[in-house]
């Protein structure tokens, strides 16, 4: 950019003076295409539901609706979120494991 900018409004040159806006609008437009359709929304969510659907792959268009058990059956702070992912994992594909608390 700070290469090229002056080259881009510069009369002897490429001469686009105000039209260079719309190379940079370009820019910023894909950018927000990209952010709409792959940044998940992450209002209402707490980190580690966050991180289970991360773990889980859950497709970012599906973060706003997906239903996360936080916590089965243990305290908050006793595991981390990887932990109550594999235990959730687990229990989705018939594992009988018998689980702490």
């Amino acid at each position: 950019m700070a290469i090229g900018l002056p080259h881009e409004i510069n009369p002897d040159e490429a001469n686009w003076r105000g039209k260079t806006a719309w190379l940079y609008g370009g820019f910023a437009f894909v950018g927000l295409v990209w952010a709409y359709f792959r940044l998940p929304e992450t209002k209402g969510r707490t980190y580690k539901e966050l991180d289970i659907l991360f773990h889980l792959k859950v497709p970012t268009n599906k973060f706003k609706t997906q239903e996360v058990e936080v916590a089965i059956g243990l305290a908050q702070n006793e595991v981390g979120p990887t932990d109550v992912a594999d235990k959730i994992d687990k229990s989705a594909a018939g594992d009988s494991e018998e689980r702490r608390v």
